[in-house]
């Protein structure tokens, strides 16, 4: 995060799997970017652990 309270969808990504990689149960994430998601690292981390048999809660925002 910086100074404003921002992170990239890299950050996000890496703490995605850290969480799941540390055995969480849930992952739970409330997060406002300028949309749309597709195709962000963060999008694939949840994607790739939910295909693991991980479970990711999303709350998204757009921002503009």
């Amino acid at each position: 995060m910086n100074c404003a309270d921002q992170s990239s969808t890299d950050i996000i990504a890496q703490a995605i799997y850290r969480a799941y990689n540390d055995g969480a149960d849930v992952i739970n994430l409330s997060v406002g970017f300028p949309g749309p998601y597709p195709d962000t690292s963060m999008t694939m981390a949840v994607q790739r652990v939910v295909e693991r048999g991980g479970s990711v809660i999303c709350s998204y925002s757009f921002c503009f």
